[in-house]
């Protein structure tokens, strides 16, 4: 498998994208995968980021927003610390009560892992927000939105031993939920505090 990246339409000649990326998972091949299509249907959508895609982007592709994409890559052999971050806040992201079929789960955890990767991100709204809503073509203000709503099923969800935990003393079920922000940069320290030796 010597590429770093993988760039590939779910419409292939003779078998589809999907297979191709179940493969991949199958023998444990941790690469960036970037998909251009021109589906945009949610179940299709689901599928794909059950596979670990970095970034799904629809056609016709600009092709400065593909190159941001490729330069984006850290390409330091870190794709196999990638997946174990990715497993690690799907963990977190279930004890925690998101479902993962809203929006608002694949939000969240592409949020937490651009906080955990980058330590000069200092404002949820201007550098997150706008970072998913380009990588899903919907909006800044649609991200929030459906992350506030994943937030608040897991309000009532979630294993509250673990939410106390990491919420600390200030958690109760009655008094407001945290904000977005608070939620996203509270669970990337956890993961930061809890696992930095994974990644190494």
């Amino acid at each position: 498998s010597r590429f770093d990246v993988l760039i590939m339409d779910l419409l292939l000649p003779k078998c589809d994208g999907i297979f191709i990326l179940n493969e991949m998972q199958r023998r444990k091949i941790n690469k960036n995968v970037i998909i251009t299509t021109s589906f945009k249907e949610d179940a299709m959508l689901k599928e794909v980021n059950k596979c670990g895609v970095n970034y799904y982007m629809l056609k016709p592709i600009n092709l400065s927003s593909l190159e941001r994409r490729i330069l984006s890559f850290d390409y330091d052999d870190k794709t196999s610390s990638n997946g174990n971050l990715q497993t690690i806040i799907s963990d977190l992201l279930h004890t925690l009560g998101v479902p993962t079929h809203i929006r608002g789960y694949q939000f969240i955890r592409d949020g937490i892992t651009i906080i955990y990767n980058n330590d000069s991100i200092s404002y949820v709204t201007k550098d997150v927000y706008p970072t998913i809503a380009e990588k899903y073509e919907t909006t800044p203000s649609r991200v929030e939105r459906a992350i506030r709503h994943a937030i608040e099923i897991s309000w009532t969800r979630g294993d509250i031993d673990v939410m106390t935990d990491i919420f600390g003393n200030s958690l109760d079920l009655d008094r407001d939920k945290p904000t977005n922000s608070e939620y996203l940069t509270t669970l990337a320290d956890r993961i930061k505090l809890t696992h930095e030796l994974v990644f190494v």
